[in-house]
């Protein structure tokens, strides 16, 4: 097999890993090993978001 250029990009949106052999462009698998570290993240900061509103609502009680 011909080496080929392979390049490596990374999506800052999502933080997906995808790699680029000059035909195909294809995502690497996470490095968290949970499937999908967005939605992981997403989790997170929504239940940040939640837990700062309940303490607002009780220091107004």
């Amino acid at each position: 097999m011909p080496n080929k250029d392979v390049h490596i990009y990374i999506d800052d949106d999502t933080g997906f890993k995808y790699i680029f052999d000059g035909t195909n462009l294809v995502r690497l698998p996470d490095d968290s090993g949970s499937g999908n570290g967005s939605d992981d993240s997403k989790q997170n900061q929504n239940d940040n978001k939640s837990d700062e509103n309940g303490s607002l609502d009780d220091a107004k009680e």
